[in-house]
């Protein structure tokens, strides 16, 4: 099947052990699934428990040691495939974030605890796990916390062509460049090295009014198609869309919202 479970993080408050229960399901269809950096889940837990066809997503940290010692523990437990992530230069302005209270600081409005309350089976089970970002913590000195480090941190708009060079070198696998949404970029990752580009928008949540994956997916076929791998992500929802993406030049899709749904309604089993 011509699809790819997405990279999407803290999925252990959708549901309970989520990173590893999304691992589960995608290993069960045969399709690769791409694990977060900020999984609540270790890369090293989902490798020796979930198996199936890996992937690692890496954002790209001010603190270049900590991307590439992510990189090097990424190769060592065997994932196969390596997705640098561009399209998330700076934090958007995420507007229900915002009116729910988890953003900026996570103080919680009072409707949203009150929803909280309102769901007692997941707050005894999923709202007791406390969000941690593992693959991060690991990486950093014992007195610093990893939720403190990753919204000022997190990633870093000058990230450029020199480092996606170093990670080429770093990295012997199969190399994606995802954030892809112009025909020369796409072309000058192929000549860096990638192995393939994701055209992504970060499913429409960053940067207002950006172009979509699909609407570059023809200009960037016509150009790389035949020298490198070209995945799609972003709204797909069903088979056609996927069937509309081969047809325009894709060799796979990336499912997110569909996957995250179905997990949240049952597991693996969703």
């Amino acid at each position: 099947l011509p699809v790819i479970t997405g990279p999407m993080g803290l999925l252990g408050l959708v549901w309970r052990q989520g990173d590893l229960e999304m691992a589960r399901a995608a290993a069960a269809a045969g399709v690769p699934y791409a694990l977060s950096t900020v999984s609540m889940h270790s890369l090293e837990d989902i490798a020796r428990v979930a198996g199936g066809r890996l992937w690692f997503q890496c954002y790209v940290f001010r603190e270049r040691a900590v991307t590439e010692a992510l990189i090097r523990r990424a190769a060592m437990a065997g994932y196969e495939v390596l997705i640098i992530t561009s399209d998330f230069p700076v934090a958007g302005k995420r507007e229900r974030d915002l009116r729910s209270g988890l953003l900026p600081a996570r103080k919680l409005t009072l409707r949203t605890k009150f929803d909280i309350l309102m769901h007692p089976r997941w707050l005894m089970t999923v709202a007791a796990q406390r969000p941690r970002f593992v693959n991060v913590e690991r990486e950093l000195d014992p007195s610093r916390d990893a939720a403190s480090f990753l919204p000022l941190n997190m990633f870093d708009p000058a990230l450029d062509w020199d480092d996606f060079r170093r990670f080429r070198d770093l990295w012997k696998g199969k190399l994606l460049l995802k954030g892809v949404l112009r025909v020369d970029d796409a072309v000058r990752a192929v000549d860096c090295g990638a192995d393939g580009v994701v055209l992504s928008n970060h499913g429409g949540r960053q940067l207002d009014c950006a172009v979509s994956g699909m609407d570059v997916l023809p200009h960037v076929a016509g150009e790389i198609r035949g020298r490198a791998s070209i995945i799609v992500d972003g709204g797909v929802r069903r088979g056609s869309d996927i069937a509309k993406a081969l047809a325009c030049g894709a060799e796979a899709v990336i499912l997110g919202r569909a996957v995250n749904y179905g997990l949240a309604a049952g597991g693996a089993a969703g």
